[in-house]
């Protein structure tokens, strides 16, 4: 084609298809005619794909819905460059039909890191109130699409009993710049899930997420029929994530070891922090007066129970041993009996068995670390049904339960 306008176009729809999905997805798209006329040209350029060999018309879903956000991005960038927009609204409403997964996270990333912020002029950097041409406003279902999503951009709404709907928004959340950063990380398509959740359950692992549905199952409790999430933080940090809890206004419990240290369980300290946040997000007045109810109990039985009615629940060790200890030991013994452990380990296994109330807590963690935390918690979840549910546990799955 000898027309410059024609090839200008012809690259620019190319270059930006190929920019959000990538080589491996490209269609190849290019212009022709489908009428040799002279008068009826202009109004006969077509767009093909597959180097020519195709027109639109034979393009899957996907990609068509692809090839028209990428023609209206080019119309608003027109525009905006010709000075006749001084501002752009783009709404698309569960663009996440009929793409891969891996699109969806292309596309988007796309369209929110080099088109919006390109557009605004931030280019990353911190400076997010300059107001900018284009603001897009993006509706899904789609974890995927949420795990690139900036995380100052998330406005979920939810129905509120006898109060309609009511949008809750990270816009002005308290992040720091570390949980920001935690937390863009942690919100991989799996994590992601738990902006979509009715309820989360916050863990410290993956022994507790793959145990939690196991035994709320023996609760006669189906997670998912009540939209409930079980996500691990992978530590003990639980900070970043209640502040985003918070802030969407979705329910939730934690879950974390006593840790006991010189006499003093790690659990206090980090409870009390938590709930600062939780009390603060919640607008409430009183939050020294939470602090000081907890701070004046006399016991640590008495302490947990009243932290408990800010949402966090603690056991009187770690999961693994409080397990061993409440009726787990040979469901215990013959999950760590499938790993090829050591003469010595398998003596101590058998010696286990026979005197379950003279089991070594930390050797016992030693053993589960060797065979592997998630691969041991997930084979355990098996001999799980039918056995009791430590009283904590089950407090934290009914406390979420009767919020959602």
């Amino acid at each position: 084609m000898d027309f410059d306008e024609v090839k200008t176009l012809e690259a620019s729809i190319a270059e930006l298809f190929l920019a959000m999905a990538g080589p491996k997805q490209d269609v190849h798209t290019s212009l022709g005619f489908s009428a040799t006329d002279a008068t009826r040209i202009n109004r006969q350029i077509r767009l093909l794909i597959d180097e020519g060999r195709r027109g639109v018309a034979d393009a899957s879903l996907g990609s068509a819905n692809l090839i028209f956000l990428t023609l209206k991005l080019l119309d608003l960038q027109r525009l905006i460059a010709a000075n006749k927009r001084d501002h752009s609204f783009l709404a698309i409403e569960e663009p996440e039909a009929h793409l891969h997964p891996h699109l969806q996270r292309l596309v988007y990333k796309h369209l929110f890191e080099t088109i919006v912020d390109g557009e605004n002029g931030t280019d990353g950097d911190d400076n997010r109130d300059a107001a900018g041409p284009l603001s897009v406003i993006l509706t899904t279902h789609s974890p995927h699409i949420a795990s690139v999503a900036p995380l100052e951009s998330l406005l979920l709404l939810r129905s509120q009993s006898n109060e309609g709907t009511m949008g809750y928004s990270t816009a002005e959340a308290d992040f720091t710049k570390t949980d920001t950063e935690d937390l863009e990380r942690y919100l991989d398509v799996t994590r992601a899930e738990m902006v979509f959740a009715r309820g989360v359950i916050l863990v410290e692992g993956d022994a507790e997420r793959f145990l939690i549905p196991a035994f709320a199952k023996d609760m006669d409790i189906s997670l998912d029929e009540h939209g409930v999430s079980v996500c691990s933080v992978a530590g003990t940090n639980f900070q970043p994530y209640v502040k985003l809890l918070c802030a969407l206004g979705i329910p939730f419990s934690v879950i974390t070891d006593y840790d006991e240290v010189d006499e003093k369980p790690r659990a206090y300290n980090r409870a009390l922090k938590l709930i600062r946040i939780i009390d603060e997000a919640a607008g409430g007045d009183d939050t020294d007066a939470v602090i000081k109810a907890i701070k004046d109990k006399t016991t640590w039985s008495e302490t947990f129970a009243e932290i408990e009615k800010s949402s966090i629940f603690v056991n009187w060790s770690t999961l693994e041993t409080e397990l061993f200890d409440g009726g787990y030991a040979q469901e215990m013994i013959d999950t760590l009996r499938e790993h090829n452990f050591s003469a010595e380990r398998k003596a101590i296994l058998d010696a286990w068995e026979a005197k379950p109330k003279d089991f070594d807590a930390d050797e016992l963690l030693k053993m589960i670390e060797q065979m592997g935390k998630g691969r041991f918690a997930q084979r355990l979840a098996t001999r799980a049904p039918g056995k009791l549910v430590p009283d904590y546990i089950a407090d934290a799955i009914n406390h979420v339960i009767g919020l959602v």
